[in-house]
């Protein structure tokens, strides 16, 4: 059987698997991120909170190629996430799971997990 399409070789505990590099997205004149730089390792466990029209949404866009950066890049299992398209970006996506959960009162919640094949 192949590897998947985005499985990093020999990825170990530790190795960076998602990485924005200097990201920057904006929305006619709203600024969501002037500079953004984040490293997110194989077993890690990260949240990403604040107030409605913050970018969290738009953070998540990013990883599945839902959108592309005005500059910088964003890698996910060492693939720039600028450089792929059609059926390489579908199989991509399919690695990964969203919900939004809006039972909580005043706020939704959105759930997003990277399933590991290993």
């Amino acid at each position: 059987m192949p590897p998947h399409p985005l499985e990093v070789p020999v990825a170990k505990p530790g190795d960076v698997l998602i990485q924005f590099e200097h990201v920057q997205k904006r929305f006619g004149p709203k600024v969501i991120y002037s500079d953004l730089s984040l490293d997110i390792r194989r077993g890690e466990v990260m949240t990403i909170m604040g107030p409605s029209g913050v970018g969290k949404s738009v953070t998540i866009k990013h990883i599945l190629g839902l959108l592309r950066p005005d500059s910088g890049e964003v890698w996910v299992g060492g693939k720039n996430m600028s450089l792929i398209h059609g059926r390489e970006l579908a199989e991509h996506r399919k690695i990964f799971g969203m919900h939004r959960d809006a039972k909580s009162v005043g706020r939704v919640q959105t759930h997003f997990v990277a399933l590991d094949e290993t």
